[in-house]
């Protein structure tokens, strides 16, 4: 969870306080997913989801204790730390397929849109909530009290999970080897060309954007606008405030106007974008406040973190009600990879390209790359 990452990086950056380690952690922790998604959304079609969480949820709980243990009795290495980033990894590769194929069992077809804007709400919710509690417990009692929090925290689900009992069971049709199954599944993505389209949204948004928001911001306050901690906490608050009303705003978009509201939402992306260029890049922040100028960044950021949350949960929800039951774990399986393949490829190179001209001008690039792929590329295909 997004408190256990905030513990990580603290404890990370005490025994090896260096950028360096800490972006090691981080590629550590994407390689087994990277691997295993194929083989995790197999296994939630081939398997019973719900036990399939169930012993991820205990595997990160059991994760979480462990570390607690090895903060409190001063034993923690920084070893440790990846052998645990490589673990929660694998538990990660098979929980991701089947929590995103479990939720649309859980309700009636029509409940589908519902059900999945639910679980982008608690993920924003938790985005907000996660760091701004593990903060205060690391300050308060230190990093051994954030991991005691999030092993606790998976308590109620796994409770939660022995007891609930889908409406629907998908009979398994996931037939012969793994291989074969996982050939079933990228068949049916490339016959059907708005899934594929909505795959590709993804891919692109967390190859060209994610990265400035959710990694490079702290660097972007610090390097760029010249502030400190506290202001990467209001930019990092802002940003899960504004994507938590994108996930509950697709609530209230008709299904007709869905892709015109993933339209709107490129542009905001962009806009975003532009807002947070515009500052520096063209000096319009000189001269003013440090206040004004972190309101300025921060508005971008809504922008970005607001338009972001609300195309992807789109995209999502399309993809839920598009697919087959028996073929939902390995489609999504795929929507995942194209995340979590996509993301260390897309720090390393906008990290690079911040450093050689600027983080202003490196979002100046991305957003028009963004613009040209979404709406020449990609809407065509969504609209058809």
């Amino acid at each position: 969870g997004w408190a256990q990452q905030l513990a990580a990086a603290w404890v990370t950056m005490q025994l090896a306080p260096t950028a360096t380690a800490l972006g090691v952690v981080t590629f550590v922790a994407s390689i087994p997913p990277i691997l295993l998604l194929l083989h995790g959304g197999v296994a939630a079609d081939k398997g019973n989801k719900r036990i399939i969480l169930i012993w991820t949820q205990v595997l990160f709980a059991s994760l979480a204790f462990v570390m607690a243990y090895l903060v409190g009795s001063g034993k923690l290495e920084y070893w440790h730390i990846l052998a645990f980033a490589v673990i929660s990894g694998i538990g990660m590769a098979f929980e991701m397929p089947a929590n995103n194929a479990l939720a649309p069992d859980l309700v009636e077809r029509e409940e589908i849109p519902a059900a999945v804007q639910l679980n982008q709400a608690i993920f924003h919710g938790s985005r907000v909530i996660g760091p701004g509690i593990a903060g205060w417990l690391i300050g308060q009692f230190g990093a051994q009290a954030a991991y005691i929090a999030n092993g606790v925290s998976f308590l109620p689900v796994i409770l939660t999970l022995l007891v609930i009992r889908p409406l629907r069971v998908s009979t398994p049709q996931a037939h012969g080897s793994i291989l074969a199954a996982m050939r079933e599944g990228l068949g049916y993505i490339r016959s059907q060309r708005r899934v594929m389209a909505l795959i590709w949204v993804g891919l692109l948004t967390t190859l060209l954007i994610f990265p400035n928001f959710a990694v490079l911001m702290p660097y972007y306050v610090k390097n760029v606008l010249k502030m400190g901690a506290g202001a990467v906490g209001t930019t990092m608050t802002v940003g899960g405030s504004a994507a938590l009303l994108g996930a509950m705003s697709i609530m209230i978009v008709p299904e007709r106007y869905r892709v015109r509201h993933m339209a709107v939402g490129f542009a905001g992306i962009v806009t975003g974008l532009l807002i947070l260029w515009a500052g520096p890049g063209l000096g319009l922040m000189q001269g003013h406040s440090a206040g004004f100028n972190l309101t300025v960044a921060c508005v971008g950021v809504a922008f970005q973190s607001f338009s972001v949350s609300s195309t992807l949960g789109i995209a999502a929800t399309i993809i839920q009600q598009t697919v087959p039951d028996e073929l939902r774990g390995r489609v999504m399986s795929v929507n995942s990879l194209a995340f979590m393949g996509a993301m260390p490829i897309g720090v390393m190179a906008l990290s690079a390209l911040a450093d050689a001209i600027t983080m202003p001008w490196e979002m100046l690039i991305s957003s028009l790359l963004y613009g040209v792929f979404a709406f020449v590329l990609l809407l065509p295909k969504l609209r058809n």
